[in-house]
C-alpha cells in the first residue's frame, strides 16, 4: 500500500521523521513544498538515502499563522487522496490544527502525530485553554476515523507505546558516531580534554535560551569552561548571546560555533564530545538531544520544561533547575565541583518509531484505514 506523508515544513526533526518512514516502508510519497526541496535539511536527510522517494510539490510554503493555511493545507490532503484514492496518509505535524482538523469534510482517514503532548501547566491559563483544546480534538478525531499517534520522550524499547489511551510512538534516538568519530571532532574543532565543556545542541531558536545558558555560564564559571554551540543557530539569539559568549572568553574560557546544519555523525560526535548538555527549554516537549546525550552517556543538566523535568529524573541522566540564570548557574557549579559520570542508555530508535507511528501492512496483527471522513 502506498504511504503519503503530508509535511509542508522542513524544520526542527519532521525531515528525520519523514527519512524514518521512508526507511521502514517501501512505497512512500512525500508530499512537501518547493522550499523544503530546496532545504538543507532535505539534502542532508532525505537526499542522501540511496534512494529518494517520490515526491508531489504542493507549492511555496505559506506561514501557519496566515488566515489561509489551513485551507491550503486541507486542499492539499484531498488533492493527494484523489491521486492516490487508496493511500494510507500521515500528518506529521497535528498539534496546530488537531481541533480544526475535527471539522475538515472529504479528508482521507489519516495518522495524526501530535508533537507536543498536552501537559496542563498550572501557571498558564493560555496554555491550559490551548491543550483543552488540542485534546478536544485528538478525541474527536479518534472518533471520525482517524489514527491519532502521540509522540513520547526517549524511551527503553516496547512492543507497544501508549499516552492516554492513545497510541504513541516514541522520540527516535539513533546514534551515528563512534568513540573514534568523536575524538576525531574533538581534535579538528579544538575541543580541548583539559577544559570542561558544556554544549547547545540543534536547531538553536529562542525556545532554546541560548542568551541565558551564555549568561548562567559566563557569570558561575571559571576559566577552565568551554561552551560550544553546535548546530543553525537563529540570527537574532546569537546577537543577544554574543555578549556573554565575549564575556566567556574575556574570563579566559572557550567558545565555539558551529552555526550550520550538522550532518547527524557531526551532531552525535558534538553531544559526545562534551562533558555536559544544557538544554534550557521555554516550551514543553519531546528532546531528540536530550535522547542522545542519555543514550551517549553525555550528562543532562536541564531548564524550564516540565517534560525536560520528567525525562532527566525518568532516565537518570543528569539534573534540572528553574529557568534562571542562578537555577541554571547552580546546576553549573554543581557539576564542576562533582562532575557525576553517566552510563549509556539503550533507547528506541527510528524503526521503532516508525513501526509504532504507521504499522507495516503486511504485518496481520495490525489493521489500516483507507476511507474518506465527511
Amino acid at each position: 500500500q502506498t504511504l503519503v506523508i503530508l509535511e509542508p515544513n522542513y524544520t526542527g526533526h519532521r525531515m528525520l521523521y519523514a527519512r524514518a518512514i521512508l526507511q521502514a516502508h517501501d512505497q512512500v510519497v512525500l508530499a512537501t513544498t518547493s522550499d523544503t526541496l530546496a532545504s538543507e535539511e532535505y539534502a542532508t536527510h532525505i537526499l542522501a538515502r540511496r534512494t529518494p522517494p517520490r515526491v508531489v510539490d504542493i507549492g511555496h510554503l505559506k506561514d501557519y499563522r496566515a488566515p489561509g493555511y489551513f485551507a491550503w493545507l486541507t486542499s492539499n490532503l484531498r488533492q493527494a487522496n484523489l491521486r492516490y484514492p487508496s493511500a494510507q496518509f500521515v500528518i506529521l505535524e497535528g498539534d496546530k490544527y488537531a481541533l480544526r482538523l475535527l471539522f475538515a469534510r472529504g479528508i482521507p482517514a489519516a495518522t495524526i502525530l501530535i508533537m507536543r503532548r498536552p501537559s496542563f501547566p498550572t501557571v498558564s491559563p493560555a496554555v491550559i485553554l490551548r491543550d483543552l483544546a488540542k485534546l478536544a480534538g485528538m478525541w474527536g478525531l479518534r472518533a471520525r476515523g482517524h489514527r491519532v499517534v502521540v509522540l513520547v520522550p526517549a524511551e527503553t524499547r516496547s512492543r507497544e507505546y501508549v499516552w492516554r489511551g492513545f497510541p504513541a510512538a516514541p522520540d527516535p534516538i539513533d546514534i551515528a558516531t563512534s568513540a573514534a568519530d568523536i575524538a576525531a571532532f574533538r581534535q579538528r574543532e579544538n575541543v580541548e580534554a583539559q577544559v570542561t565543556w558544556f554544549g547547545v545542541f540543534g536547531n538553536v531558536s529562542a525556545r532554546k535560551n541560548l542568551p541565558l545558558i551564555a549568561q548562567s555560564l559566563a557569570t558561575h564559571a571559571g576559566s577552565q569552561v568551554g561552551l560550544l554551540v553546535a548546530g543553525k543557530v537563529e540570527p537574532k539569539e546569537l546577537k543577544r548571546a554574543q555578549p556573554f559568549l565575549d564575556e566567556i572568553t574575556r574570563a579566559g574560557g572557550r567558545v565555539i560555533v558551529l552555526d550550520r546544519l550538522l550532518t547527524d555523525s557531526e551532531i552525535d560526535s558534538a553531544i559526545g564530545s562534551v562533558d555536559a548538555a544544557v538544554l534550557a527549554h521555554s516550551t514543553d516537549g519531546p528532546s531528540g538531544i536530550l535522547g542522545k546525550s542519555a543514550r551517549l552517556g553525555t550528562t543532562v543538566l536541564a531548564a524550564g520544561a516540565p517534560a525536560l523535568k520528567r525525562d532527566v529524573a525518568r532516565l537518570q541522566c543528569g539534573s534540572w533547575s528553574t529557568l534562571t540564570v542562578d537555577g541554571i548557574g547552580g546546576m553549573i557549579d554543581a557539576f564542576l565541583r562533582e562532575s557525576p559520570p553517566q552510563r549509556p542508555r539503550e533507547l528506541a530508535d527510528a524503526h521503532d518509531f516508525a513501526r509504532a507511528l504507521v504499522p507495516r501492512t503486511d504485518d496481520p496483527s495490525q489493521s489500516t484505514q483507507d476511507s474518506t471522513v465527511n
